[in-house]
């Protein structure tokens, strides 16, 4: 244990964190895939001394006013008037308006598809589970590999890293909010919800107004979807592809990796983060001012744990987890989380000095992991009555209240941007880091992924596609009322709002790509082609990649949820059998026809050509990509004993870590599927340098050098 620096020291002694089936309609997903990104060293501009001074001093401002203005919520308040909030049962949060207008959006082949005007339907019918006879349109799809030539250009590659004084200097960009939800599933924001509608009346009219990603991806678990979205890098070139940081986890994203705020700062912005961090805190170097956030108020790891968690900001019996900056955050002790850090983020916005720069905001809310719950006496609200009007299962009950309150925590964000006038020129990005537990076993906690298979914790859709948009005022008539269909990955974000939103033509290290002008309107058609979802070495080569319409994937049989929190099955497949046979744990599904993983077509004949591609595939990232994780076992005794001596507020045990490797890829040789792959691979790859630990050449060629741009495409119109 550390000894604490002596200012930190003397702070702690005295001073007492309708999935409607319109969502399914277009499904053309050809494009340039995962990248060609090519890892070069980047240099970015530094902010002067002087403006970094400006920007801590107005920081230090906002949250002594936050502190002065603590106050506990008794109720849901507006943070501008102080009123209750009562959502109508006829309010506009019950509506999905406007009807699909394909005259003005086209696919990559040419037809109206992939982005389609009007992001909701008039039909609030509940989508049918699909005809038990596997019937024509929903049962086993034809194959139908489309070697169209109908390809986008292909990136022109990365600059030469160098950023000029010009370019920093350039002309304003917009503020950029980032809103991330906790364990929130596909079927939980109010615009595609097929039963929270009055849950999410900011969302929805957000969402509506702005352009709504219908196919975005993230990872499966907390903290490598954090440390994607914030460094840009998939978890197997990260080393964040194993397990997830608990408040005694001696590693995290290693500090080699720039983050999203590191780069948005060097663009000149202004850089906070409200709410949940999860990607490493065993080391102040990891925390976020250390890592470009200019202020800091929220909680280090997973959740919060005991009954009215939310409130208590515990960390496990006797200890606390919130922070601001590097110092332990005393007399919020009663503030509902939730609401405390919208209204945290709100006075921030409230306090902006634009002379200083735009403002880059990230909201992470705790809301909605488990423990789920709610500010006192909410329960006998009016708001509550109306949010939970016809919902049945208590535990979703409690996550419409609680998903309410994130809501308007956006609200009152929404109305200081507009009361500064900083809201036209403000983009609103809003999701969740996974897919939503729903009444698993993992931490249920009322959310649902309908109508897709699985939930958080494992590769079917259900636990990795979760509700995303953009909202952009100034963004024109192409981001007003717009839903996207082609694949968006959570590493996206990172080029997206560094080289895209802000415009700084930097080479970047990511695994992602930047589709800021796909989702302007700048350009038609999609982006990516193949997505490496998950895979994890660790775990026997558990993992998913996409391509085109197929997925390829390993992971046991699990069960679809209704809003309900009841389980069913669908097709040909129950999980009653064997989860360990080859048939169950191999898997494939053309998601252009089976959006629901209903028909595994693993191991049938028909498919073995995609069969064979998709595993080459799948092993490249494996035998070749794939670097080693940086995970470790618990430090108990270093970090309790650390927070014992802070004032039982978890904190930092170790100085001037470095990433390091405990368990070698090359310790795990119990995922044969591969084996095949190495030799050819590695001719393939002869020619290509090794990268450095952390980066790669990512080349979208089979082992013969053949083009995959344009394979795994279905024959068709898209259901």
């Amino acid at each position: 244990v550390v000894s604490l620096p002596t200012e930190e020291a003397a702070v702690k002694a005295g001073d007492p964190a309708s999935v409607d089936t319109h969502h399914w309609d277009v499904w053309t997903t050809n494009g340039d895939g995962s990248g060609n990104v090519v890892s070069l060293p980047t240099e970015v501009l530094d902010l002067t001394n002087d403006q970094k001074q400006k920007q801590k001093s107005a920081s230090k401002t906002t949250k002594s006013n936050i502190a002065n203005n603590a106050h506990k919520q008794d109720n849901v308040k507006n943070n501008a008037s102080g009123e209750h909030h009562k959502t109508s049962k006829g309010s506009d949060a019950s509506s999905d308006a406007g009807t699909s207008d394909s005259s003005n959006t086209e696919a990559a082949d040419g037809s109206a598809e992939g982005r389609r005007s009007g992001s909701g339907t008039t039909d609030d019918s509940v989508p049918d589970k699909g005809p038990p006879d596997g019937s024509e349109g929903v049962g086993m799809p034809e194959k139908g590999l489309d070697a169209s030539d109908d390809k986008p250009s292909l990136p022109t590659g990365p600059g030469d890293g160098l950023v000029s004084d010009a370019a920093a200097s350039s002309a304003s960009t917009p503020n950029v909010v980032f809103v991330l939800f906790d364990d929130v599933g596909y079927n939980d924001f109010g615009y595609s919800s097929t039963d929270l509608k009055a849950a999410t009346p900011t969302i929805t009219k957000l969402g509506n107004e702005g352009v709504i990603l219908s196919r975005y991806y993230t990872e499966p678990d907390c903290t490598p979807a954090r440390s994607t979205i914030l460094s840009g890098r998939y978890p197997i070139t990260s080393g964040m592809s194993h397990s997830i940081v608990d408040l005694d986890s001696p590693w995290g994203l290693p500090t080699s990796h720039k983050l999203v705020s590191e780069q948005m700062s060097a663009a000149g912005y202004q850089t906070h983060l409200y709410g949940k961090w999860d990607i490493g805190h065993h080391d102040k170097a990891y925390w976020p001012t250390e890592r470009g956030f200019d202020s800091y108020f929220g909680l280090l790891v997973k959740t919060y744990t005991g009954s009215n968690s939310y409130e208590t900001h515990a960390c496990g019996t006797g200890y606390t987890d919130l922070v601001e900056d590097l110092s332990n955050a005393y007399g919020y002790e009663g503030n509902y989380s939730t609401t405390m850090f919208g209204d945290a983020a709100a006075a921030q916005v409230l306090s902006h000095d634009a002379t200083l720069g735009p403002l880059f905001m990230y909201i992470a809310f705790n809301a909605m992991h488990a423990p789920v719950s709610l500010p006192d006496e909410f329960e006998e609200s009016d708001e509550y009555a109306t949010i939970t009007e016809g919902l049945t299962w208590s535990k979703r009950k409690e996550f419409a209240a609680g998903l309410y309150m994130g809501d308007q925590a956006i609200k009152s964000v929404v109305d200081a941007l507009k009361t500064t006038g900083m809201y036209e020129d403000t983009v609103i990005i809003a999701t969740s880091d996974n897919g939503g537990p729903s009444n698993s076993a993992g931490g249920p906690n009322g959310a649902n992924n309908y109508p897709l298979r699985g939930y958080k914790g494992n590769v079917f859709d259900g636990g990795m596609r979760v509700p995303a948009f953009v909202h952009y005022p100034n963004g024109g008539a192409a981001m007003n009322g717009t839903t996207i269909d082609y694949v968006f990955h959570a590493a996206d974000w990172y080029p997206t709002l560094v080289n895209g939103l802000a415009g700084k033509d930097w080479s970047l290290t990511s695994d992602g790509l930047n589709q800021w002008d796909m989702v302007t309107g700048v350009t038609q058609g999609p982006v990516r082609n193949e997505t490496l979802l998950w895979l994890d070495y660790m775990s026997s080569g558990w993992g998913a990649i996409l391509v085109g319409d197929y997925k390829f994937m390993k992971q046991g049989c699990k069960v679809w949820y209704d809003p309900d929190g009841s389980s069913y099955a669908m097709g040909d497949e129950d999980c009653s059998g064997d989860d360990d046979d080859e048939s169950a744990y191999y898997r494939i599904y053309n998601l252009a026809t089976d959006p629901e993983e209903q028909y595994n077509l693993y191991g049938n004949s028909d498919y073995s050509d995609v069969q064979a591609k998709l595993e080459e595939r799948y092993c490249h990232y494996y035998n070749d990509v794939m670097t080693d994780n940086v995970y470790q076992e618990a430090d108990k005794t270093g970090a309790f004993t650390a927070m014992e001596a802070n004032d039982n507020f978890l904190t930092y045990w170790l100085e001037n870590t470095e990433a390091s490797v405990l368990y070698p890829k090359s310790d795990y040789t119990d995922f044969s599927l591969c084996d095949a792959y190495l030799t050819t691979a590695t001719e393939a790859l002869d020619a290509t340098p090794p990268a450095p630990h952390g980066e790669h050449v990512s080349m979208h060629v089979n082992s013969a050098g053949e083009s995959l741009l344009a394979d795994y495409m279905s024959d068709g119109q898209r259901p």
